[in-house]
């Protein structure tokens, strides 16, 4: 059998994010053509413990919404000091406005390293 040839998302990220709630955002790609359908298939984080407890958190966010789309979370993971992995996330169709990112939110009052990556792929038209 043939292999097919799939576009696939596959990021990771590791640096520092700002305390007091500063946050990084981190694009997975264009805006979904309408019909056309993303399989997130892994989504984790970790974060590098300062020793106050305070949860760094990831989200996974779809933008979407008619006539002006937002961004909306649809996965989330908060860590303290460890390491979270989930598997089969979401599958999100296209309808022309929607889009993937991720954003990492530092809630401590030091910055501290959030580690995060996403994979995924276009699901094939059958």
């Amino acid at each position: 059998m043939p292999k097919k040839n799939r576009d696939k998302i596959d990021v990771f990220v590791m640096d520092v994010v700002t305390g007091g709630g500063g946050s990084d955002t981190t694009s997975l790609g264009p805006i979904i053509p309408t019909g056309e359908r993303w399989r997130i298939t892994k989504l984790g984080c970790g974060d590098v413990a300062n020793g106050d407890g305070v949860a760094a958190v990831l989200e996974l966010q779809v933008r979407r919404g008619s006539p002006t789309p937002t961004f909306q979370p649809v996965q989330a993971i908060a860590v303290v000091g460890n390491t979270v992995e989930i598997r089969d996330v979401i599958e999100v169709k296209g309808d022309g406005t929607r889009r993937l990112r991720l954003v990492r939110t530092n809630h401590s009052a030091a910055a501290k390293q959030i580690i995060a990556w996403c994979e995924g792929y276009k699901v094939p038209a059958t």
